[in-house]
């Protein structure tokens, strides 16, 4: 699965709030229950790789691996509930 600009995706996805990362990695976690997918391995560059971090702090027994590039590190506001 390939995303680009993730949280852009959310506008349709939940009209009564800002789109943010939490919200894309539970759609994102949804997706891959209903699909089969078991211990994905994420690549992040920029802010795809701050969606991988999040995700593997939320799932973390559902991760296969995770590669990063060019990602900064998550800091409280980053991880702030929408």
């Amino acid at each position: 699965m390939v995303v680009d600009k993730s949280p852009t995706i959310f506008t349709s996805f939940n009209q009564t709030e800002e789109p943010s990362f939490l919200n894309f990695i539970y759609f994102v976690n949804i997706i891959f229950d209903r699909i089969g997918v078991t211990q994905p391995i994420f690549v992040g560059a920029s802010d795809g790789g701050m969606v991988a971090q999040i995700y593997t702090q939320k799932y973390p027994k559902e991760v296969g691996g995770i590669i990063l590039i060019s990602t900064g590190g998550m800091d409280a506001a980053t991880l702030k509930k929408p």
